[in-house]
């Protein structure tokens, strides 16, 4: 059975912290995630986590940001200040 617990990290935030499935090693791999909400937000998350581990559904992150998520999404490129980044060659600034 599928192991985890909570800790409050500020205002809003919530570090959980649960056992992945074992490496090919055979030690043990903590995970960490940050959920910023409530804290029944981050019991909620946590109970997903640990039920897909014990029905052997979970699937390990991916180093995908949530940024790149929203590209995918067709929601445009931004940088970290969310101003809209333009993508592609300018015809102005071509070498000559």
């Amino acid at each position: 059975m599928a192991t985890g617990y909570i800790r409050k990290r500020g205002n809003h935030s919530w570090q959980l912290t649960y056992d992945a499935p074992r490496g090919t090693d055979g030690k043990r791999r903590q995970r960490y995630e940050t959920v910023h909400g409530t804290k029944r937000q981050a019991q909620a998350r946590l109970n997903e986590i640990l039920h897909s581990l014990n029905r052997g559904e979970y699937r390990e992150p991916t180093a995908k940001t949530w940024r790149d998520g929203r590209a995918d999404e067709g929601a445009g490129l931004e940088n970290r200040y969310g101003r809209k980044l333009i993508v592609g060659s300018n015809p102005t600034l071509s070498a000559s």
